[in-house]
C-alpha cells in the first residue's frame, strides 16, 4: 500500500455520486491531517471468540462512519493479525492502513509513528485518564484500545500507554452532560463521538447527540 498516497495533505476529495442502492457518501469530503488508530488488544488472548466477533463489528462500524463523514481521518488498525480471521471478507478492500503487529509494545513506537505517519505527537483516549480532552489537534495520532472484555481487564489499556509515557485523555463527558452510568464506551462509540466533534467543534452538542438518551439525565 502506498502510505504517502493514503495519508495525503489536507485537501478536498471529490466523491462520485452513489447509486440509489448504496448508502449516502458526501460528494465533498475534507481530508484532515489527523490519524486515528485502533490498537487491537488481544495479546495473551484477552478476548473470547464472541468478544472478538463483537469487536469486528465495531471496527466495521468505525470504517463506515469514517467513510460517510465530511471530515474523515486517516484510519489505522494496528495489531491487526489478532482479529483478521474475524473480519468480513470485504475488509481486505477497505482503503485504510492495516498493520499486522502492535505499534505499542515498547518505546520504539516513537520511531514507528514518525516513519509511518510523519507524526511525533501521540495521544491515547481512555475513560480511565484523569484529564479531559479539550480539543483535537492536527498532525497528531489519536489511539484507542480495541478491547471487548465486559470490564474484566479494567485499566489494562490505560496502564500500557501510561507506562510508555504517552499522554492519556478522556472524552469530556461529565463536563458537558449528566449521565446515569459509567463513562466507559465501546470502541466504535468513542470514534463516533470523535468524528462528530470534527464536524461540530462543540463537545456539548456532540455528546448530547451521540450518548444514548437512556444514559442521559434530564436537566
Amino acid at each position: 500500500m502506498d502510505i504517502k498516497k493514503l495519508f495525503k495533505e489536507s485537501s478536498i476529495v471529490q466523491k462520485k455520486k452513489q447509486s440509489k442502492t448504496k448508502k449516502f457518501i458526501p460528494i465533498v469530503q475534507y481530508q484532515k491531517k489527523i490519524t486515528f488508530c485502533i490498537e487491537i488488544l488481544n495479546n495473551n488472548n484477552l478476548m473470547k471468540e464472541k468478544e472478538l466477533k463483537s469487536l469486528s463489528n465495531q471496527l466495521k462500524t468505525i470504517y463506515s462512519v469514517n467513510k460517510r463523514t465530511i471530515y474523515p481521518v486517516n484510519l489505522v488498525f494496528s495489531n491487526y493479525e489478532q482479529i483478521r480471521e474475524y473480519m468480513p471478507v470485504d475488509s481486505e478492500k477497505w482503503n485504510i492502513l492495516k498493520i499486522n503487529e502492535s505499534l505499542f509494545l515498547d518505546f520504539s513506537y516513537k520511531e514507528k509513528c514518525l516513519s509511518l505517519f510523519g507524526v511525533e505527537n501521540v495521544v491515547f483516549l481512555s475513560s480511565d485518564a484523569p484529564t479531559s480532552l479539550e480539543c483535537i489537534e492536527e498532525h497528531t495520532l489519536y489511539v484507542i484500545g480495541g478491547l471487548v472484555d465486559k470490564n474484566r481487564h479494567k485499566g489494562y489499556s490505560y496502564n500500557i500507554f501510561t507506562n510508555l509515557n504517552i499522554p492519556c485523555y478522556k472524552l469530556p463527558i461529565k463536563e458537558n452532560i449528566k449521565i446515569f452510568s459509567s463513562t466507559t464506551l465501546a470502541t466504535n462509540h468513542v470514534f463516533e463521538i470523535f468524528a462528530d466533534f470534527l464536524v461540530t467543534n462543540d463537545w456539548k452538542e456532540t455528546l448530547t447527540n451521540k450518548i444514548p438518551k437512556r444514559k442521559q439525565m434530564k436537566n
